[in-house]
C-alpha cells in the first residue's frame, strides 16, 4: 500500500524527531510515520508556496528550503539500516524513500510552482537585485529542462539577467562599527567545522545533534572566544546560516554567508551541497571573492569552492585570508581532488601581494604521506592535539550498549588547519591553539566531531 493510500498512523507511535538516543525510525510503523509526516509538513508548505507573496526569499529560498527538508528526509530513510537489521523495516524504508523521492520529482515539474517563479523573476526590476541575488535566479532559471513548456520563457529571463553582474555569495551587514586594530596589532581568527547539515542529517554524516539542539550553544563558543574574524564550514542549511547571522549580529560588522550556494531549483540533477562556507568579521574585508572548484576538481554534487579576502583597517591591507573544504575521504579518487583543490588554494595565496593565511578543514590527516606532500611549504605554529573525532555510529551504538561504543578504539585525526605563505619581511608572528567542544568521555554534548582551532595574529609595525 502506498502512502498516499495509509491512513495516519496510529496514536499510539510516538515518533520524536530529536530524542536523547535514537531518532531513526526503527520499526515499520515508526517509518510509516517519518514518511507520513514529512510528506504532510511538504504538501502544507507546498501549498503555501503556491499563494505566496512575490519576494525574494518566500519564491526563491522558500523553494530551495522545501524541497531541500524532504530531501533530508528522504536520505535519513536510505540510513535506517544502521538502526536494525529487521527485513521488514528495511523494505519499508526503502518504499517510503522511493514515494518521497516521487514527491521530489513531481515538486521539480511544479508547472504552477515555476509558473510563480517566473512571474517573480519577470516583474522584479533588475537594479533592485543584488548581484548574490541575480546569481541565485540565474541558476534557478538554468535547471529549467528544455522539455519544459515554459523552457523558452526561461531563457528569455535569464538571457536578461546574465547582462547584470552576479556574486557567489551573500553580504550582511552586523550591528558592530568596524574595529580598530589595537596597539599590539594582534588580532584572532577562529577556524571550525561545526556540521550544521540540516534535520537529523549531523547524526549521520558526524554523530552530533541536530545543528537546532547546538547553534546556542555554538554561538556562546564563538562569541567567548573573542575571534575576531570566524571562518566556519558546513554551514549546509539555508535556516542554520540564517540563525548563526541573527545570534552572531550583535558582535560582529560583517557577514558572508550562503557562499558558493547549491540552487536546487527545477531539476533533481542540482540538488547537491553547497560550499557550507560562513564568515563573521569585525574588521572590514576587501577584494572579497569566492573561487569555485571546477568540475574536474570536486564531484558534481558538491559546490566546493575557496572564500579569500584582505583583511583591512583604515590605514592599511593586513593579509590575504582564505578559508574552504576539501573533498573529503580516503579513497584514490578523494586523494586526487584534495590534490587538485590545493593548487586553487596555493595560487591564490601565491598570486597575492600579502602575507597570506589559509584555514578551513583540509580533511588531510598530517603525518600521512599525503599530508607531508600537500602541507609541505606552508608556515604552521600549532599546539599538538587532534581535530576530529569520527562520532558516526555514536547514536546507533550509545542506544545498544554504551560502554561497548566507549570501549572502542579511537579514530582521531588531525586534519583541520591554519597554514600561512609569506611575501614581506618581517612576517606576522601567529600560533594556533586546539578549543576543546568533542570531549573524549562525553561523545554525546559534542558541539561538533571537530574541535575549534584559535590563531592568534600578531602583524608587525608598519614601516615608514
Amino acid at each position: 500500500m502506498t502512502l498516499d493510500a495509509l491512513p495516519p498512523p496510529s496514536a499510539h507511535v510516538q515518533y520524536v524527531s530529536h530524542p536523547s538516543v535514537n531518532p531513526f525510525p526503527s520499526t515499520v510503523e515508526e517509518v510509516d510515520r517519518f514518511a507520513y509526516e514529512a510528506v504532510e509538513q511538504f504538501t502544507k508548505r507546498m501549498a503555501e508556496y503556491h499563494k505566496e507573496n512575490l519576494t525574494f526569499q518566500a519564491t526563491v529560498i522558500g523553494w530551495n528550503d522545501i524541497l531541500g527538508e524532504l530531501g533530508k528526509k528522504r536520505l535519513a530513510l536510505m540510513f535506517v539500516n544502521l538502526t536494525t537489521q529487521d527485513k521488514e523495516v528495511l523494505a519499508a524504508a526503502r518504499a517510503r524513500k522511493q514515494e518521497l523521492g516521487a514527491k521530489l520529482e513531481a515538486a521539480f515539474n511544479d508547472q504552477a510552482a515555476l509558473s510563480l517563479f517566473l512571474t517573480f523573476v519577470s516583474q522584479v526590476e533588475p537594479d533592485r537585485l543584488t548581484p548574490s541575488q541575480n546569481y541565485w535566479l540565474i541558476e534557478m532559471l538554468s535547471t529549467v529542462k528544455s522539455e519544459n513548456p515554459l523552457y523558452a520563457d526561461a531563457m528569455k529571463l535569464k538571457a536578461e539577467l546574465s547582462k547584470q553582474p552576479v556574486l557567489l555569495y551573500t553580504y550582511v551587514p552586523g550591528q558592530q562599527e568596524d574595529k580598530k586594530l589595537p596597539e599590539n596589532r594582534t588580532l584572532k581568527i577562529m577556524n571550525w567545522n561545526v556540521c550544521f547539515f540540516g534535520d537529523l542529517v549531523p547524526m549521520l554524516f558526524g554523530g552530533v545533534r541536530p545543528y537546532v539542539d547546538r547553534v546556542d550553544a555554538v554561538v556562546r563558543t564563538i562569541i567567548n572566544s573573542d575571534a575576531d574574524i570566524v571562518c566556519l564550514q558546513e554551514i549546509f542549511s539555508l535556516k542554520g546560516g540564517d540563525a548563526l547571522v541573527e545570534k552572531l549580529k550583535p558582535h560582529y560588522a560583517h557577514f558572508y554567508t550562503k557562499i558558493g550556494p547549491r540552487v536546487i531549483g527545477f531539476s533533481n540533477e542540482n540538488q547537491g551541497i553547497p560550499s557550507g562556507l560562513f564568515v563573521a568579521s569585525r574588521y572590514p574585508l576587501k577584494n572579497v571573492e569566492f573561487v569555485p572548484f571546477t568540475a574536474e576538481q570536486t564531484p558534481s554534487n558538491r559546490a566546493y569552492g575557496v572564500f579569500a579576502a584582505d583583511i583591512c583597517t583604515e590605514q592599511e591591507s593586513l593579509a590575504r585570508l582564505l578559508a574552504t573544504h576539501l573533498q573529503p575521504g580516503s579513497s584514490t579518487e578523494d586523494i586526487a581532488y584534495r590534490a587538485k583543490q590545493m593548487t586553487v588554494v596555493r595560487s591564490n595565496m601565491e598570486q597575492s601581494q600579502l602575507n597570506a593565511f589559509a584555514c578551513g578543514d583540509f580533511n588531510i590527516e598530517e603525518t600521512s604521506p599525503e599530508g607531508r606532500e600537500q602541507l609541505k611549504g606552508f608556515v604552521m605554529n600549532k599546539t599538538p592535539g587532534w581535530t576530529c573525532r569520527e562520532l558516526r555510529n555514536y547514536w546507533f551504538q550509545a542506544d545498544q550498549n554504551i560502554a561497548l561504543f566507549n570501549a572502542q578504539p579511537m579514530d582521531l585525526e588531525t586534519i583541520d588547519f591554519f597554514v600561512a605563505k609569506f611575501k614581506a619581511d618581517p612576517a606576522p608572528i601567529f600560533k594556533t591553539e586546539i578549543g576543546i567542544v568533542n570531549e573524549i568521555n562525553n561523545p554525546g554534548k559534542a558541539l561538533s566531531d571537530h574541535q575549534y582551532e584559535i590563531t592568534t595574529v600578531t602583524f608587525p609595525e608598519l614601516s615608514e
